[in-house]
């Protein structure tokens, strides 16, 4: 029911109850950070926010989402086969992560002195979106897409550190006498080489010698190839599992086609007959397999005239007598 929202109505009420929730937990968790203004105090840092003028709406429908989506997690962890599996699982840790920083804002006093920094713990409350990706087969795809690639998302890091590192250990050096210079360490010249090699180019560090400029127009061309080798590859994977996806529902498609449509030969021989019994089926179904087309079609003509089951079997037993006969 909760994995499957289409199996029944009870399914599609979970399914778009939770998804409501989302919503409105993230519009929430927006709109309480927008800057309040009374006219007087937008000099004051930090900015009051709707959410400090609004404190108790936006708790209560804080509350209000966390109860379903902890009654959501309880659920899955009752019905869950293996339960020790589930909680491994990255579904369960979002859905835990959603709720834990509520839960530890309630338990800590408000007076204590680290009782501040738990309310960082609320970006955390940024991971229920991740919660539509469980019924969302384009992200659960590109999920698996990512597992498959960690081989080359890992040569992609790699090969990163490795050309960021040497960058900026040359710009460092080539701009380090210069007076007009920002490249106060490597660190800082390692921000520049990434900010280059992603072609980002915010200009808050830029050298301000010939060598430098050379060096950082190769820079950005060794990160635009250094980037572009992997993606490739991780085209292919995703869609490699998009296609093998695909397949795998036409298939489960065609599957509920052939047990929906199973019962319907059964009712071929009128109306006044659709309800038969199970040897009656077994019996036209043997008739079916071990004697030939016309002789089906023969043995056929009883069945839909009506004839019973011991009367079928007598026809079978004359058939094989018949055959038996000529055989000798």
């Amino acid at each position: 029911m909760f994995e499957n929202p289409e199996e029944n109505s009870a399914a599609y009420m979970i399914y778009y109850t939770t998804g409501f929730f989302i919503i409105v937990s993230v519009l929430s968790n927006m709109a309480e950070t927008i800057p309040y203004s009374d006219g007087k105090m937008m000099d004051v840092y930090p900015l009051r926010t709707y959410g400090d003028k609004y404190a108790n709406i936006f708790f209560c429908v804080d509350t209000a989402c966390v109860l379903i989506f902890t009654i959501e997690y309880l659920s899955r962890l009752y019905a869950s086969p293996s339960r020790y599996k589930y909680m491994r699982s990255i579904m369960a840790i979002i859905d835990l992560t959603a709720v834990l920083p509520y839960y530890i804002s309630i338990i800590v006093p408000a007076g204590l002195q680290f009782s501040g920094s738990l309310v960082t713990l609320r970006v955390f409350r940024v991971f229920r979106i991740f919660k539509f990706s469980r019924h969302s087969q384009g992200l659960r795809i590109l999920g698996y897409t990512l597992k498959s690639c960690a081989e080359e998302l890992g040569f992609l890091l790699f090969s990163l550190t490795l050309v960021v590192i040497i960058f900026a250990t040359v710009i460092y050096y080539i701009e380090r006498f210069d007076e007009n210079s920002s490249f106060y360490s490597i660190p800082d010249a390692s921000w520049y080489t990434i900010v280059t090699m992603t072609t980002l180019g915010y200009g808050d560090m830029i050298p301000s010698t010939v060598l430098g400029k050379i060096i950082g127009s190769v820079c950005s061309l060794c990160g635009v190839l250094v980037i572009a080798l992997p993606v490739p590859v991780i085209v292919s994977n995703f869609s490699r599992i998009f296609q093998r996806k695909q397949r795998a529902n036409r298939q489960a498609m065609r599957q509920s086609l052939r047990v929906t449509n199973e019962p319907s030969k059964t009712n071929q021989f009128g109306p006044n007959q659709t309800r038969m019994s199970k040897s009656y089926i077994s019996n036209h179904m043997k008739l079916k397999t071990l004697s030939s087309r016309s002789n089906y079609r023969l043995s056929r003509s009883f069945i839909e005239h009506g004839s019973t089951t011991q009367t079928t079997l007598r026809t079978l037993a004359n058939w094989f007598r018949r055959r038996t006969r000529l055989r000798s």
